[in-house]
């Protein structure tokens, strides 16, 4: 059986037991984690605890909707074993009428075939760090050893004394002024508060690049998530893009942490620039799917319409 439970109502040990011994396991699951970056989420829970589902939700214009929060791009259903395309089927079935719009990031355990005709095919990319440094490298394409090599005679160095904020700023005021990366200032709050808690946690790796100025070029956060780093948000200066910053940072992150039994999981992306990117450091692509489920009406066709102008997670 099938229950859609409240936040209130999941027993929190059970739940990060499911969660922690599925075939995905993932911090994005993880109940505190969750909590922090969409505190009204609710799930989908089979029999005792066997199965589960996060659901993050919120409301808007009197609607209720599922939503992913802003970079938890692993979600889906969690479950020990292989899940068939009827239990994918009935969980998706499961989710209570009153969400009238559901776009919900799944995980890779989940086949975009199964639900395709409910979902987008999303696009990421991932590297072996076992092979080590030497083996990696000869992968990497010459467009981006020839931008390591440039960004290599600015005089850049890898430092960890920058904070979350900073990073999130670099952001906003950079890329996140671009229509198609705007996020809502409650979306960057919220995000910024997960990741001060996975930094608080151990989780998280923050690390940035500065020039011989002193300026700060570049930054990023890494999430070590089980047996996957996740290059999970990053921003960088415009104004630095001639000293190639993001290229030396990954490159030193991978010299760092090569060698060790992780996958490097770049977390996207379906925008051709950023996908070429990660390609270029000998990224594999990989594809899961996401929820994109619309209940009818009217006023959620305008709501549709009002997330293309302006993103609303």
């Amino acid at each position: 059986m099938i229950r859609y439970f409240s936040h209130n109502e999941i027993d929190k040990e059970k739940w990060n037991n499911c969660v922690r011994t599925s075939l995905y396991p993932t911090l994005f699951a993880d109940f505190d984690f969750l909590t922090e970056a969409a505190p009204a989420w609710g799930a989908l829970v089979e029999d005792d605890y066997e199965k589960v589902m996060p659901l993050p939700a919120r409301s808007k214009f009197s609607v209720d909707y599922i939503f992913t929060p802003y970079g938890f791009v692993r979600l889906g259903i969690f479950a020990k074993e292989e899940l068939t395309e009827s239990e994918v089927k009935n969980f998706v079935d499961s989710i209570p009428q009153n969400f009238k719009q559901i776009d919900l990031f799944m995980n890779p355990k989940i086949p975009y075939g199964i639900v395709k005709d409910r979902a987008v095919e999303m696009v990421s990319h991932k590297l072996d760090l076992s092979l080590g440094y030497d083996v990696i490298c000869r992968n990497f394409s010459e467009n981006t050893r020839r931008n390591i090599k440039k960004s290599e005679t600015f005089g850049l160095k890898l430092v960890t004394d920058i904070t979350v904020n900073e990073i999130v700023m670099l952001f906003k005021n950079n890329k996140g002024k671009e229509a198609n990366a705007m996020a809502s200032e409650a979306e960057y709050m919220l995000f910024g508060k997960s990741a001060e808690y996975a930094s608080r946690c151990g989780w998280a790796e923050v690390c940035g690049v500065r020039d011989g100025q002193g300026n700060l070029c570049a930054g990023a956060i890494f999430l070590k998530d089980y047996n996957r780093w996740r290059f999970w948000f990053s921003g960088r200066d415009f104004s630095h893009s001639e000293s190639r910053p993001l290229f030396f940072l990954m490159n030193e992150f991978i010299k760092k942490h090569s060698g060790e039994p992780m996958i490097l999981d770049f977390d996207g992306s379906r925008d051709e620039n950023v996908a070429r990117f990660y390609r270029g450091f000998g990224g594999e692509r990989f594809t899961f799917p996401m929820l994109n489920i619309s209940r009818g009406s009217l006023l959620m066709k305008c709501v549709e319409l009002y997330r293309k102008v302006r993103r609303v997670f």
